[in-house]
């Protein structure tokens, strides 16, 4: 059934199948001053994406038909935006929320409609999440994501990843500096580290904790993103020899 996945939920448990959907319109807000004889545009932010679906819902008998309506409308209502997969598209996942669901009976058991959901987030998500591990054995230490040469960073949009450095040894009162090369954004935390222990950095939610626990009292610079379609180059710096980094990200698709 070419239906679609909300909240992992699968609709098509309730005979709803898409007939259609429009989820590629992608759009930049460009705001900009417009001179006389020349304008200068502003730096462009992405608009929310628009998801809207054609759907037919159908039912053995009429009160099977509302049953299942019941059933879609209950599901498909959250607070917060949720994960939504169509059959069609089962590798990518948009984080969406209801915003109108409409139609009407156009036989005794079926019913035929339109949702609509927005994406404040407009980038679909892989479902599948890549993870890279090494070592930092050198100070300063260069890697690279992905690790071979012959690999790039999927997808088309920039990635947030989180980054997790685990010490191998005890780092007291250090600047670790971790620097995409690439994008040229490095991220500087000040503290002490126990074998052990890990500093998670976290480019999603601009976040630092250390042991679970925030630590953003000395921490600048910008948080690093990875690029898509290319080989990143990362610096580690003062975090001794005997670390680990590990990257987790998911290919991104605007």
């Amino acid at each position: 059934m070419n239906s679609l996945t909300y909240d992992a939920v699968d609709m098509g448990d309730y005979n709803l199948v898409v007939n259609s959907a429009g989820a590629s319109p992608y759009g930049q807000i460009v705001s900009r001053i417009q001179l006389q004889d020349k304008g200068y545009p502003f730096r462009p932010q992405r608009e929310p994406r628009i998801i809207t679906i054609q759907f037919t819902v159908t039912g053995t008998s009429r009160s099977n038909l509302d049953s299942n309506l019941d059933n879609i409308k209950r599901n498909l209502t959250q607070l917060v935006p949720a994960q939504l997969i169509f059959d069609a598209l089962s590798t990518r996942y948009y984080m969406a929320i209801l915003e109108r669901f409409e139609g009407n009976y156009i036989q005794p058991a079926v019913f035929r409609g339109t949702m609509r959901f927005i994406c404040p987030d407009p980038v679909a998500y892989s479902t599948t999440e890549t993870t890279v591990t090494q070592n930092v054995d050198a100070n300063p230490k260069t890697l690279y994501i992905p690790e071979s040469s012959a690999s790039v960073v999927g997808g088309s949009a920039f990635l947030l990843p989180v980054w997790t450095l685990t010490a191998g040894e005890t780092l007291t009162t250090v600047t670790v500096k971790l620097n995409n090369e690439t994008t040229i954004e490095e991220l500087q935390w000040i503290g002490t580290l126990t074998s052990g222990q890990e500093l998670i950095i976290n480019s999603s939610t601009w976040l630092v904790t250390k042991e679970g626990v925030a630590d953003m009292a000395d921490v600048s610079g910008k948080f690093p993103r990875l690029e898509p379609y290319i080989r990143n180059q990362i610096k580690v710096t003062a975090f001794g020899t005997a670390g680990t980094l590990n990257v987790t990200y998911r290919d991104g698709y605007l």
